[in-house]
């Protein structure tokens, strides 16, 4: 575990340069703060390249496709509904409380087992790729892209036009459109 005074931005924006898939659960809030720490072109060059996923986003299409029921798309939930234990500390409140330890030189336990236990992920995507296997993963990245753009609105506080909103709500339900097929 790396923290920001150990050097955790300039290894997130190795990470974001490189040819490997990033995986997260709801990763568009994790790409909105490091586009807030301005790593915003690194981010979005990522995103183009379609390789980043949001297994929130994945599980979401999951249940559009029919293959999952709808429930809440927190991690533990999607965890449960794969078969996957869920992160001990998950409904602990820890999440909020990170950011005081954004320049410590170690993150301080429960701390450090709670981001430790989010890893979990990968066993999350892993499911649902066997799962979910006729959903399109370009479906998943275009969607993963809007969802970050989405959550700058939120992160950054950008005013939006009601058109632009309209926009893309016809443009990701015309997404949602081209997938829906598939699971029948």
């Amino acid at each position: 575990m790396i923290t920001r005074k150990g050097g955790a931005l300039e290894q997130v924006s190795r990470l974001l340069e490189g040819p490997r898939l990033l995986v997260g659960h709801s990763i568009a809030y994790d790409c909105a703060v490091w586009a807030a720490e301005g790593l915003v072109e690194q981010v979005f060059a990522k995103l183009r390249r379609g390789e980043i996923h949001c297994t929130w986003v994945y599980e979401r299409l999951g249940e559009i496709s029919g293959y999952s029921s709808r429930k809440k798309l927190d991690l533990a939930t999607c965890l449960k509904a794969h078969g996957l234990p869920a992160p001990s500390l998950k409904d602990a409140g820890l999440a909020t409380d990170f950011a005081r330890f954004i320049d410590a030189d170690e993150i301080p336990e429960p701390h450090r087992t709670y981001a430790l236990e989010d890893l979990a992920v990968g066993k999350l995507y892993a499911r649902q790729r066997q799962r979910f296997a006729t959903v399109p993963l370009e479906a998943l990245a275009r969607l993963t892209m809007r969802q970050f753009c989405l959550q700058l609105l939120s992160v950054w506080g950008m005013m939006t036009d009601g058109d632009d909103v309209g926009a893309l709500q016809r443009d990701a339900q015309a997404a949602l459109d081209e997938i829906k097929p598939l699971a029948q």
